[in-house]
Order: structure tokens, then C-alpha cells, then sequence
């Protein structure tokens, strides 16, 4: 094949390319790339973490053993799928749609009509109360909004405080679930249902049950609360656990009473009564499930006081016996699943200059941020095992952002780090590209040699933002505008100066995250905002890098409830040269949407077999240089060039002959005049002949 017929079917690759780069879409995936914390293996990497769940087990589809279902402070919610058995759970989050679910304040799944199903009752808007009713089956549920505002047998309205947590139980033995909710002042309002199992019909009976006066931490104090009511010690009657606002432990109170006629006591103010007893931050959620199927109530506990404790759902086996519990904390974390506290900022970069991605994620935890470095520790794929949970030792109070490039010139990474305070602290690498090692000097300053602050909670981004070579710094913030500081200097010696109006009329509300990348690769960079309310806002750049022209796409990019304060980072982690979507969060997780967006190539209309020569390159997409591993059979004569996307022949790398084995070789990201290219897509080819062999790659400065 002639380099003419290269450049024909490289223009064919292209216009299939432009196609489907108008139609890119995305699906989220949580499992599929491992990450290990040092001890074990994470489960549910891509949650989005987890943060002051509120949590129950119910059999959703059937299968007789439980699922899991959790809502978290920030609104979003998850359904996890029992893939295990009825004595050994193995929980994954399902992405099958339940359709009509939506767990917005509190939740509480049961079978209110005695189908056979369970139905599901929420706290709704101005503390009323909502039921969904189940119209598909108990193996394929179908919910729907049967009464919008449920009321009692006087058609007056049914409150619930919705941080509070109320409760269903047959307390008086008839055979149907009654209702009961705490109140601010620490006693419990009691609904008996006087209907039937199979058509409730609530009677408020007192505010006062049981004369229950629970006062937290032993002060005069009360405020929310979780209850959980279960026959704890196996005497036929319904027991009670209580979670309070101001207590750090819970309440057990035993039902010293019969089936028929409650004697409710307050028995503990620190449960369970062994060396295991519950000890948080306080406002623990307790639900009691037997999840390993012997006959017995574990427990479970969640902690809604503060989303940055290190609890996220407390397991207690019960390793004593139906009648007599003994419940021992098995683990704080039983989600296990990818999570650095709140607030994540995720940055992908090749640190070690090993060929592939390693992560770090900017954090707050317990009012002090630090950066976590999951190193890549796959050698044909993509595996993360966490390194250090304070990056060289860096700290600051509240948030942390960070974002990696050469701002020096010396073909090593340096770190800049944006602050709750609005500062950028730049982290000089004084070490190499593979062995890094990072000095502090300072905050950053302008041309005019001011400090360069611009809005809490900032969140900074180095980027080549007008093709000139060297690193651009781009601010948001908690005020939800960007700001742009140009480098004035050069690649090797920074020079920041402020250019007003750059992104005049960007303003998506409170904390705006934003990040800059070339995502239509018409050679300028487009925007992706995050924000505090969760949206995600795409803006494409229909100017160039020298006139800009933002125009809003879509405040939804993705259609899905990440939650609140939203952290976008697209990378091609997969090397399938398409970017893929990171989002951080105030959970302190990552949401992981892998581009679907398939290339068809006619690759047998040029490529020859793999078993005659071989080329590969990494990293991709990359952002100086690419380094390109060639494996040959037979000795020959190649040669290996560079071509744009219109099919225009821009580099050759080698010419000449290469014996059997493996070749190394690498592009600078230079024409034949030696001059930098602009970013985009380019392919490397290795010609023996006719044959042809080419790899796209993907330059993002």
C-alpha cells in the first residue's frame, strides 16, 4: 500500500471517527477495575462512597435472603443485590432499574397489604409521610405513588420529622404493623393500625408511649432519632433500639411486657453491654437482620451525626444466641467499596513514568484534608493499590484539590494544591519523573507578585489552555465562577498573569469544579464544570484556544443523582484513545462512566496479521511524549511515521532495518520541522512494504 493509500484510509477512519464523536456515549461501571487498600481487596469500587447512610434489608427480588438498600446525607441513593446466598451475602450494587423507587428522605420497605410483596413508605416534603405501593410482584417490584400525603382514621395528616427515623411494628399482636416515630422531645408518638394486615388504618393513640423520655448524653438535650424495633432476646414480644442525636452510643429497651401488652423499659443507655458497645460521633442508626441466616439478629449501624467519621456501616455479629445476644463488632466498614472521607478531587498521572495511570484524590476528613495515591500496579491492565493516605505529608484544614503537570520544564511532574482558603501551594518535584519527590515553596503568585487567591474551597487545574506550550492555570470555586491566570512566561519558568473575562458569564451557583480537555478534538479545550447541587454542566468550545466560545450544552451531561458537590476528571484510562468519566464528590468516592463510544476500523483493509510484527504505545492519551514498543519476526526493513487525521505524513521516527525482537522507540509530540504539534489525534504507523501496521493515538496538552 502507498502512503497515498495510507492517507485514503486514514481520512475514512477520520470521518468515522467525527461521526461517532457527535454521538459518545457513556455507562457507569463499578467493578471492573481492582483497587486494593494495602490489606484487601475493595468491593464496589466505584460507589461513589458512602456517607451518613441510612440503611435497611429487605428481599427485594424474592430470592430469600436479603438485599440491601442505603440512602445517603447527600440525597443519592443505591440498591444492593444479594449475589451470594442466605448465610453468606456477597452485596454488589445493581444497576438494574427498580422502577418507580425513590428514597429521598427516610425509607422503610414492608408489606403493608399483606400481598406477598413489599411496598414502601418515605418521608415526603414538609415532614409528611408517602406510600409506594408495589404493583409488580415480589420478584419484580413496580412501585408507584399510591397516597401522596398519608392520614390517620381522622383524616388528619401524618408528620414525621425527616431526619428522623420512625419505625413499623405489630406491637399489640393483631397481625398488622403499627407506627412509631420519636419526637423532639425525646418520647415516642404511637399509631395503632385499627384496619387489617392487607388495608392500614392509623389511630394516633398518644405522644407519650410507654412515658419513653430519652434525654441525650444526660443533658437536657433531644433532637432527632433513629428506632429499630425487633424481639431481640427471643420472648415473643417487640423490643426497642434506639439511636439518639445527642447520644454516642444507643438505648436498649427491653418489652418486659407480653405480645399483646407492651412494658416498655429502659434497660441501657450504652449498648451492646460488652467491650464492643457502639462509640461514634453520635446519631447512630441501628437495624437488626439475621445476615448470616442462624436463627439470630446481627446489627448493623450507620452514623448520620457527621458524614467525615470513619464509620460507615458498623457490623456486629450476634455470637451468642436468640435469647441471650452478644453482638461483636465484626467491622467498621462493611461496604468496603473506594471511599477518602468527603470532598473528593481526583487527578490521574503517570507519577512513576512506569507507562500507565496512577490516582490521586483530594479530600476532606475529620476537618483535615490530605491526598490519597493509589499507585497502578497492573502490568496489561489498569489494578490501583493504595500507597499513602497523605501524600508527602501534605495537609491543610477543610478541602484539598490537586492537579499535576511539568510547570518547570524538567520533564517531571510538580503538584499544585488548591485550598479551602483560595491559595494554590505549589509542590516543586525535585526528584524525577520516576522517582518524585516534592518540596514545598509556597503559595503562587502573579506577574505583579501577589499572592494568587480566588474563592473557597478552590479547585484549580493546569492546562495549556491556548496551544502555546506551557502551563495555564485555571481556578473555581465556592463562588461558582472560573477565573484565568495565562502563563506569560515559558514552559521552563512561569509567569501567571490574570486575563479578565476569559470565561465571563460562567456561573453554575456554589463550588464550581471545572476541567478544561479537547473533548470534541476540533484543537480546543472544552468545559465540564462541577457543582454543589450535583449537576454536572458541559460547555463545548465552539471558538478556538486564542477566541474562545463556551456555549452550554447540557447542566446534566450524564443523566444520573451523583449527590452534591460533583468533581469531574476525563481520562482515557482503558487506552481505547475515547475519554472516560471520573467524578468525585462530597461522598468521598469516585463514579466511574466508561466511554461506550465504539471505533469500527476496517483494520484488514491495511493491518497485517499480529503474529508478523507488532506495534504498541503509552501512555494513551498522553500529554509530552508516547512511547512506542515495536515486536518484529523477521528481520526487515520499516519504517515508522507519523500521520494527522487528515492522512498528512508530519514525523518520521525511523527508517531502516530491524532485526527479530522487541524495539523501543518514542515521539516527542513534533513535526518534521521539529515545532510542537496542537492537540488531537494522530496515528504512528509501521510500514514493512504493502503492510501496514497503525495505533491512534490521542495528544492532550
Amino acid at each position: 500500500m502507498t502512503n497515498n493509500g495510507f492517507c485514503k484510509t486514514t481520512i475514512l477512519i477520520f470521518f468515522m471517527v467525527t461521526i461517532i464523536l457527535n454521538a459518545q456515549t457513556f455507562k457507569r461501571v463499578i467493578d471492573e477495575i481492582p483497587f486494593n487498600n494495602g490489606t484487601a481487596q475493595l468491593r464496589n469500587v466505584f460507589s461513589g462512597g458512602i456517607s451518613g447512610v441510612e440503611h435497611q434489608f429487605a428481599d427485594i427480588d424474592g430470592d430469600n435472603d436479603f438485599d440491601l438498600f442505603y440512602l445517603n446525607s447527600d440525597g443519592s441513593f443505591e440498591f444492593m443485590e444479594n449475589k451470594g446466598t442466605v448465610s453468606q451475602p456477597n452485596f454488589f450494587i445493581s444497576q438494574n432499574r427498580i422502577e418507580g423507587l425513590n428514597l429521598r428522605k427516610w425509607f422503610y420497605f414492608l408489606d403493608i397489604d399483606s400481598d406477598e410483596d413489599l411496598d414502601l413508605f418515605i418521608g415526603g416534603e414538609g415532614n409528611t409521610i408517602s406510600l409506594l405501593k408495589n404493583i409488580g410482584t415480589k420478584f419484580n417490584p413496580d412501585f408507584i405513588i399510591e397516597i401522596d400525603t398519608v392520614k390517620d382514621d381522622q383524616n388528619d395528616i401524618l408528620f414525621s420529622d425527616n431526619v428522623s427515623n420512625p419505625v413499623f411494628g405489630d406491637i399489640d399482636n393483631d397481625g398488622d404493623f403499627d407506627f412509631f416515630l420519636g419526637t423532639q422531645n425525646g418520647s415516642v408518638t404511637f399509631y395503632e393500625n385499627i384496619g387489617s394486615s392487607s388495608s392500614f388504618n392509623f389511630k394516633f393513640i398518644t405522644s407519650t408511649w410507654q412515658n419513653i423520655s430519652i434525654i441525650g448524653g444526660g443533658k437536657i438535650l433531644h433532637g432527632a432519632s433513629s428506632l429499630e424495633m425487633k424481639d431481640i432476646d427471643n420472648d415473643l414480644d417487640l423490643d426497642v433500639i434506639w439511636g439518639d442525636f445527642f447520644s454516642r452510643s444507643l438505648y436498649y429497651l427491653e418489652n418486659m411486657g407480653t405480645p399483646q401488652i407492651p412494658n416498655i423499659k429502659l434497660l441501657y443507655e450504652s449498648y451492646p453491654q460488652n467491650e464492643d458497645s457502639v462509640f461514634t460521633r453520635g446519631f447512630n442508626m441501628p437495624r437488626l437482620t439475621d445476615i448470616d441466616a442462624d436463627g439470630d439478629y446481627d446489627l448493623f449501624v450507620s452514623v448520620l451525626f457527621d458524614p467525615t467519621v470513619p464509620q460507615t456501616l458498623m457490623y456486629y455479629e450476634n455470637q451468642g444466641s436468640a435469647a441471650v445476644p452478644d453482638f461483636r463488632k465484626i467491622t467498621d466498614d462493611y461496604f468496603s467499596t473506594l471511599d477518602v472521607g468527603t470532598k473528593s478531587v481526583p487527578a490521574f498521572v503517570d507519577i512513576d513514568d512506569d507507562g500507565d495511570r496512577d490516582l490521586f484524590i483530594g479530600n476532606e476528613k475529620f476537618l483535615t484534608a490530605s491526598i490519597y495515591f493509589y499507585e497502578n500496579t497492573g502490568i496489561n491492565s489498569n489494578e490501583f493499590t493504595l500507597r499513602d493516605t497523605a501524600f508527602f505529608d501534605i495537609s491543610s484544614p477543610l478541602s484539598l484539590a490537586p492537579t499535576f503537570g511539568d510547570i518547570d520544564g524538567d520533564d517531571d511532574f510538580d503538584l499544585v494544591v488548591g485550598n479551602f482558603q483560595g491559595k494554590c501551594f505549589l509542590y516543586r518535584n525535585t526528584g524525577s519523573s520516576t522517582v518524585p519527590n516534592f518540596i514545598a515553596e509556597g503559595t503562587l503568585k502573579d506577574n505583579l507578585g501577589a499572592e494568587i487567591q480566588f474563592s473557597t474551597f478552590l479547585r484549580p487545574q493546569l492546562t495549556d489552555i491556548d496551544f502555546d506550550n506551557d502551563l495555564d492555570l485555571v481556578l473555581g470555586g465556592f463562588n461558582g465562577e472560573i477565573e484565568l491566570y495565562e502563563n506569560t512566561g515559558t514552559s521552563g519558568e512561569y509567569t501567571y498573569s490574570l486575563v479578565q473575562n476569559y470565561f465571563s458569564g460562567i456561573d453554575v451557583g456554589d463550588l464550581c469544579s471545572p476541567y478544561l480537555i479537547d473533548y470534541d478534538l476540533d484543537n480546543d479545550l472544552d468545559l465540564f464544570i462541577g457543582s454543589r447541587g450535583g449537576l454536572l454542566f458541559y460547555y463545548s468550545n465552539d471558538g478556538n484556544s486564542s477566541q474562545p466560545q463556551f456555549n452550554l450544552i447540557s447542566e446534566n451531561f450524564i443523566d444520573f443523582n451523583f449527590g452534591k458537590e460533583t468533581a469531574p476528571y476525563l481520562v482515557d484510562l482503558d487506552g481505547d484513545t475515547d475519554l472516560d468519566l471520573f467524578v468525585g464528590n462530597v461522598k468521598g468516592g469516585l463514579y466511574y462512566f466508561k466511554n461506550q463510544t465504539a471505533v469500527s476500523i476496517k483494520q484488514n483493509d491495511f493491518i497485517e496479521p499480529i503474529n508478523e510484527f507488532n506495534l504498541s504505545t503509552y501512555p494513551n492519551p498522553f500529554n509530552s511524549s508516547v512511547k512506542i514498543n515495536v515486536r518484529i519476526k523477521n528481520a526487515d526493513n520499516y519504517s515508522l511515521s507519523i500521520y494527522d487525521i487528515l492522512g498528512k505524513n508530519i514525523g518520521e521516527i525511523f527508517k531502516g532495518e530491524l532485526k527479530e525482537g522487541e524495539h523501543k522507540f518514542g515521539w516527542d509530540a513534533k513535526n518534521l520541522s521539529g515545532l510542537n504539534v496542537p492537540s488531537g489525534v494522530y496515528f504512528i504507523a509501521l510500514t514493512n512494504n504493502s503492510i501496514v501496521r497503525a495505533k491512534r493515538v490521542l495528544l492532550i496538552k
